[in-house]
């Protein structure tokens, strides 16, 4: 993943864990870059940062028997909080848009029984952009850096149309993309039956 989403995805994961804390029962889930720790049931969550509310709520609340932490930001908070704030400038100028014209929603969840299930949702919006800007642009950010291009195949989930790529930097995870409108979708689970059942439930 290019560094700036992978920066902002960064921050909203590091708010999520220091709003969950420490806790032993927890279960880690990979993410990009980031290791993401998901507390457990019984540990209170704080309010966590919703800047884009209507960009959040389109992300379930549950996906099979996972709870979905979620959190969301505006294009200005995005690009403050990215590890490349230039090359997030660079990248929504390829697009054709501004920061005023982004928003960002994260959900995540992970088992904590020791199953290890996990599943994570990135909703990135830039209006103006079309979708078939989204993806080549999101696919040519994330080959730049790796020796290897992602394997991009095509697959039909959940009733989207997806793009479909093991990850071998995240120990083969999958990932799975699409856009509609000006809207790029981001999953990342264990199986095409949990993404599946994500997918179904995104726009």
């Amino acid at each position: 993943m290019n560094r700036f989403i992978a920066g902002a995805m960064t921050a909203l994961v590091a708010i999520v864990i220091s709003a969950c804390g420490s806790s032993t029962d927890s279960a880690t889930l990979s993410l990009a870059t980031p290791t993401v720790v998901a507390s457990g049931s019984g540990v209170a969550i704080p309010s966590l940062p919703s800047d884009a509310k209507d960009l959040e709520a389109l992300i379930p609340d549950k996906i099979g028997n996972l709870t979905l932490i979620k959190a969301s930001m505006t294009g200005k908070e995005f690009v403050g909080s990215a590890g490349a704030p230039q090359e997030a400038q660079d990248f929504l100028s390829g697009l054709g848009v501004s920061t005023d014209d982004v928003t960002v929603a994260l959900g995540l969840g992970a088992d904590t029984t020791g199953v290890g299930d996990a599943v994570a949702v990135l909703l990135f919006r830039a209006q103006g952009a079309s979708s078939d800007r989204l993806l080549s642009l999101f696919k040519e950010a994330t080959d730049r850096e790796r020796k290897t291009p992602l394997d991009w195949q095509p697959a039909s989930l959940g009733g989207k149309d997806v793009q479909k790529a093991a990850d071998p930097q995240q120990g083969g995870n999958t990932i799975y993309l699409y856009a509609t409108g000006d809207l790029l979708v981001f999953v990342t689970a264990g199986d095409d039956t949990q993404a599946g059942e994500a997918l179904a439930a995104l726009p």
